[in-house]
């Protein structure tokens, strides 16, 4: 994943970034991301929390909150903690087992709200909250 920062991507002309619209239906998690083409890649077009992430630069961007962990018998398999991300949207980032570098899960819906996160990840009945 690309990481850019807040000052980085105010830089790129408008021309060159925007949001997310799902015009064919396939991807309805993703709308409302930013997306951009971010110079030195050419005409890759980049989704934030999918492919860029934007770090640094102000409050916004930081993880917060409970961990949650998801197991298949008794062996770790993910976890997962919340990203406030600089859209304003609230996301999780997961890593497997436990071990890998987390990264914003983008099966995963973007919420409005940290209430909202929370109750949506409780309500899968597959998280458990972690120490």
């Amino acid at each position: 994943m690309e990481r850019i920062t807040q000052q980085e991507f105010d830089r790129i002309p408008s021309d060159y970034k925007g949001m997310f619209i799902n015009y064919d239906g396939q991807h309805p998690e993703w709308k409302g991301r930013r997306t951009a083409f971010l110079p030195g890649h050419g005409t890759t077009l980049f989704i934030e929390g999918v492919s860029f992430e934007i770090v640094g630069g102000n409050e916004k961007g930081i993880t917060m909150g409970e961990k949650y962990a998801k197991y298949s018998g008794d062996v770790l398999v993910q976890t997962a903690r919340l990203r406030f991300l600089v859209s304003g949207h609230y996301a999780f980032e997961t890593s497997l087992f436990g071990k890998k570098p987390y990264e914003v899960n983008m099966n995963m819906p973007l919420f409005d709200s940290e209430p909202d996160a929370v109750n949506w990840i409780r309500s899968t009945g597959k998280w458990s909250v972690t120490a």
